[in-house]
């Protein structure tokens, strides 16, 4: 996925959820995850995943 890509993607992310902002934060968290993924980042997003989450 291109850089142009996961911005468009973070855009329509922060469109369809415009009213929950902690929907956008757990969508944006997943597609970022799936990108450092694609770049080899693996054991990073395992960790990553297991770091406790607070949304307001």
């Amino acid at each position: 996925m291109s850089d142009l890509e996961v911005a468009k993607k973070l855009k329509e992310i922060r469109e369809m959820f415009k009213d929950d902002i902690e929907v956008q934060h757990l969508e944006a968290d997943e597609l970022l995850c799936e990108v450092l993924k694609s770049l080899g980042y693996v054991k990073t997003v395992v960790e990553y995943e297991k770091v406790s989450k607070w949304y307001a």
